[in-house]
């Protein structure tokens, strides 16, 4: 049992919550439907139960964190992109794709239909050498080579042109 922090609807854990309390309640009223006259099985099912009962009650609480977690990362991201908004400017997709393929690493995150979109390029280099090698390109965690990140922005685009929020991190006006 862990909090998914990356749960992106509430649909989720309110199921979550619903079986969980289904199951405590039948578990908790299992005497009324189910009569056992030995005492030995009864007290076995009794310690089942009581462990079941444990485990359900800790997923309706990781349920309702999951709940919590999504309500304020909503919060913030609507904050974040109303606040990004006043602070971006707009590029043209060839722009971009020159800034991604001329810097090593660099990282520009973009708006499109409030969403943020992350794309950038990456390398390695050996500690105390300047060489940078294996460079690739990535949008929102996932590679991609120049060819895809450009039919990707396009997507984005209107007109050809995108609205940047940050160019590594850092307002572009």
């Amino acid at each position: 049992f862990r909090c998914d922090k990356n749960i992106k609807t509430y649909k989720i854990p309110v199921i979550k919550i619903v079986l969980c309390s289904l199951i405590v309640v039948l578990l908790i009223s299992r005497n009324y439907l189910i009569h056992i006259n030995s005492l030995l099985w009864n007290t076995a099912i009794g310690i089942v139960c009581f462990q079941v009962v444990g485990l359900s009650i800790l997923c309706i609480y990781l349920s309702i964190c999951e709940i919590i977690l999504l309500n304020d990362r909503k919060k913030e991201d609507k904050v974040n992109i109303e606040n990004a908004r006043l602070h971006s400017r707009t590029y043209s997709v060839d722009h971009i794709l020159s800034l991604l393929e001329k810097n090593d690493i660099i990282e520009i995150s973009i708006i499109s239909n409030a969403q943020i979109i992350k794309l950038g390029a990456s390398s390695d280099c050996c500690p105390g050498n300047s060489h940078f090698f294996d460079k690739s390109y990535y949008i929102n965690n996932n590679d991609a080579t120049i060819e895809e990140l450009r039919e990707i922005i396009n997507n984005y685009s209107t007109n050809s042109k995108v609205c940047v929020i940050s160019i590594d991190g850092v307002p572009p006006n």
